[in-house]
This record gives C-alpha cells, structure tokens and sequence, in this order.
C-alpha cells in the first residue's frame, strides 16, 4: 500500500516535540506499507481512512484531529 501524506501533515510531524511520539508514529505508517494492515481506523469516505492513535504523549489534540486524516491508495 502507498501511503500519500498531507503537507499540513508532514509539516505537523515535522513540529511535534515529542520525538517519541514522531517515531511511533512513522514507525506505523512504515508497517502500514510493507503489511497493507491499516490496524485501527475508520472509514470516511472513498479511499479515505482516519488512523487513531494510543499513545501517551504531549501533543496538540486539536492539530491531531486536524491534520490525521491520510490518503490511502
């Protein structure tokens, strides 16, 4: 599966400090490709899917929920 980010989205992952969080976060959308399982999200519409995440960390919810939703293909 190829997965096409959002540029707000890029530049989001790009700001967050918590660089633990960043990783955990590549580190999903890298088994995403190699696996093609999208583990838990939520169809939205044609080829749009919203990844939720669970994860302990300092981010900013309102960007998250703003920037989150990525192309599938």
């Amino acid at each position: 599966m190829t997965i096409k980010q959002t540029t707000i989205f890029s530049k989001w992952l790009e700001n967050l400090k918590d660089k633990k969080g960043v990783s955990i976060i590549r580190r999903r959308l890298f088994n995403i490709e190699i696996t093609n399982n999208l583990g838990d999200f939520k169809a939205l519409g044609s080829n749009l899917f919203e990844m939720r995440f669970f994860v302990l960390m300092a981010i900013e919810f309102i960007s998250l929920l703003r920037v989150m939703k990525l192309f599938f293909y």
